[in-house]
């Protein structure tokens, strides 16, 4: 989950977003409403997981080629 909250900060140029970013993605993931939890949910876990790929892969594309 900390490659979608390092590609906001990068896309953004800002560490203060990289920093929001990963509050928000613990807010859901750790959050309960009640009896409900997007943890418990199963979909939700491997959704994070696709995404934290496709980001790692956009973060590292061209890496030779950015100045960082």
């Amino acid at each position: 989950m900390s490659f979608i909250a390092l590609f906001v900060g990068m896309m953004m140029r800002s560490s203060k977003a990289t920093i929001i970013a990963s509050f928000i993605l613990i807010f859901l993931t750790q959050a309960n409403i009640g009896d409900f939890s997007l943890a418990g949910n199963l979909a939700f876990p491997i959704i994070l997981t696709v995404v934290s790929f496709v980001f790692a892969v956009l973060s590292v594309l061209h890496v030779e080629e950015k100045d960082l």
